[in-house]
């Protein structure tokens, strides 16, 4: 599963876009830190998974994420 590897060779438009779009944003952020868990199995993206899990149907956690990208060119709590 490389959903995490291809979301980062996107364009940050077209991540923004995808992140913003209210379903399509939880199972882009669903796809990809399952994606990040599976390679990288750290505390980090394990916490990322738990919260995106319990917050996760809550668009305002695409928002941060949107944001927090725009920022740092990586989503919250995704090593």
């Amino acid at each position: 599963m490389h959903v995490d590897e291809w979301f980062e060779e996107q364009t940050r438009l077209v991540q923004i876009i995808l992140l913003l779009i209210p379903f399509i944003g939880w199972i882009v952020e669903l796809f990809v830190r399952l994606s990040a868990l599976i390679k990288t199995p750290s505390k980090i993206n394990i916490a990322g998974m738990v919260v995106f899990a319990l917050l996760g149907g809550f668009w305002v956690l695409c928002v941060f994420d949107v944001i927090f990208l725009f920022l740092t060119d990586r989503l919250l709590l995704i090593e």
